[in-house]
């Protein structure tokens, strides 16, 4: 009994991890979405693309990711008055092997978001565009 126990422990665990996953990369590709509509707004009323600072102090984006991390995933975003270009990559505790595809998404200012799961090819301008 004790046996069976442990493993339904043990079985729900690892399905609860999986759930918490995907709650996270659905936050991030939310994130992303509402940088890209932040973008629009924010270049309509200052003339130029935003930081992602510039885009958290506007509320056009989450404080959340204003550092550049959140919910396991790095934000890197360049911007000036014509471009931009958003990097997310999740990001893989130091030591540790990846048991599964690693996401990654790129946005620029033509509003298609692009999205690779190869850890070798982070997503780029010629990904598949998955939003």
């Amino acid at each position: 009994m004790k046996l069976i126990w442990i493993a339904f422990t043990l079985l729900f665990f690892a399905s609860s991890c999986r759930v918490l996953e995907r709650i996270d990369a659905e936050q991030v590709s939310n994130e992303v979405k509402a940088i890209r509509d932040g973008q629009v707004t924010y270049k309509k009323k200052f003339d130029r693309y935003g930081t992602l600072q510039d885009l958290a102090r506007e509320g056009l984006a989450s404080k959340a990711v204003a550092d550049g991390n959140e919910w396991g995933f790095s934000f890197a975003l360049e911007a000036d008055h014509s471009s931009y270009q958003l990097r997310v990559q999740e990001v893989l505790e130091a030591g540790k092997k990846p048991n599964r595809e690693l996401v990654s998404y790129f946005l620029d200012e033509s509003g298609a978001i692009r999205g690779s799961i190869d850890p070798a090819k982070p997503a780029d301008s010629a990904s598949d565009r998955i939003y």
